[in-house]
C-alpha cells in the first residue's frame, strides 16, 4: 500500500515537471562554413507563422577544422514578437570565449524574415554546432518552435560585423552585495593593472588670466575655519559616501594647478627680494669703499 502511494506520488510529480517542460524547447545543429569563402552567414529559421514571446539563448561551439575554433558565444534574446506586428527584444552576450569568440558573430532577431544570423568573421572553414534553446510563454509556441526549428546552409552576405564580447546589460550588479547602489558595486578590495576615468572640465581653466586664483590669506582663512582646502569635501562626508574618482582628480588637479601659479609668484617676488638684495650687497660695498677712501685721505 505504501509503496503504491509513494509511486502515484512520483508519477504524480514526473507528471508535473513534464508538463512544465513543455514551455521550453532545446535543438542542435552542425554547420559547416566553407574554407576560403569570405562573408559566409548562415541563419537560424523560426517558424514563420508563431508569436515568439520569451527567451532563447543561441549557444555556437567549434574544436578544429583548418583553423583551431575551440570556445563559446552565447547570446541571450528576451523577444516579444506578436501577431498584431509589436515587436521588441533585449539581447545580452553570455559568454565570448577561446579562439571562436574571435570567428563568429551571432546576430540580433529579425523579426521580418524570423531569423536569427550567424556571421563568420573570417575565411577560414570550420564547422560549429549551433545549439538553439528557449523558454516561451506557451507550451504550444515551445513545440512548434521545437519541431519547425531549422538552419539555412552558409551563404555569402556582405557584412561589417565584427567579434562579440561578454556583456553584463543589468541595470547595477553587485559583486559581494545582493543591494548594489551602482552600476558596479563592489564588497572588497578590486585589483588592476590601470583604471581609466572619464573626466569632463579638466581644469585647465586655472591658467585662463581671467581665473580669481584665492590668495594664501584668503586660503588660510578658509581653513581655519572649516579645516579642509575649498571645493574638496571634509572627512566625514568621504567616510559616509565615499569618493568619485572622476571628480576628485579634477578637485586635486585644480589645487595643483593653484598651487602651481602661487609658487610661481613667489618665485617672481623671491627673484625680486634677491635682486633688492644684491642691489643693496653692492651699494654697501660701495659705501665701504668710499669710506676707505675718505678715511685714506684724512691720513
Amino acid at each position: 500500500m505504501k509503496y503504491g502511494l509513494l509511486l502515484c506520488i512520483a508519477t504524480m510529480l514526473a507528471c508535473n515537471v513534464y508538463g512544465q517542460a513543455t514551455f521550453h524547447f532545446e535543438k542542435s545543429f552542425a554547420v559547416a562554413f566553407p574554407h576560403g569563402a569570405a562573408n559566409q552567414v548562415n541563419y537560424i529559421q523560426l517558424p514563420v507563422d508563431q508569436n515568439i514571446i520569451g527567451l532563447l539563448t543561441v549557444t555556437i561551439t567549434g574544436g578544429y577544422n583548418h583553423q583551431l575554433n575551440m570556445g563559446v558565444l552565447k547570446k541571450r534574446i528576451c523577444v516579444v514578437k506578436g501577431s498584431s506586428g509589436y515587436f521588441n527584444e533585449y539581447t545580452e552576450i553570455l559568454d565570448a570565449s577561446g579562439p571562436l569568440a574571435t570567428q563568429w558573430h551571432i546576430g540580433d532577431y529579425d523579426a521580418q524574415n524570423n531569423t536569427i544570423p550567424i556571421y563568420h568573421l573570417v575565411s577560414t572553414g570550420n564547422t560549429i554546432s549551433i545549439k538553439i534553446d528557449g523558454q516561451m510563454q506557451t507550451a504550444a509556441a515551445a513545440n512548434q518552435i521545437q519541431s519547425q526549428l531549422a538552419v539555412t546552409t552558409p551563404m555569402t552576405v556582405a557584412h561589417t560585423k565584427t567579434r562579440q564580447y561578454k556583456s553584463i546589460m543589468q541595470d547595477r550588479v553587485g559583486i559581494g552585495t545582493a543591494t548594489p547602489t551602482e552600476r558596479l558595486s563592489v564588497n572588497g578590495n578590486i585589483r588592476a593593472k590601470e583604471i581609466k576615468v572619464e573626466v569632463a572640465n579638466w581644469p585647465d581653466y586655472v591658467f585662463q588670466p581671467d581665473y580669481r586664483l584665492t590668495s594664501l590669506a584668503e586660503l588660510e582663512a578658509y581653513i581655519n575655519a572649516n579645516g579642509h582646502l575649498p571645493g574638496i569635501p571634509k572627512a566625514s562626508e568621504v567616510k559616509a559616501e565615499g569618493v568619485a574618482l572622476a571628480e576628485m582628480n579634477r578637485k586635486l588637479l585644480e589645487k595643483v594647478e593653484e598651487l602651481t601659479l602661487h609658487l610661481i609668484e613667489k618665485d617672481r617676488e623671491m627673484e625680486a627680494i634677491r635682486k633688492e638684495v644684491d642691489r643693496m650687497k653692492a651699494m654697501e660695498s660701495r659705501l665701504q669703499l668710499l669710506e676707505a677712501n675718505i678715511l685714506q685721505d684724512r691720513n
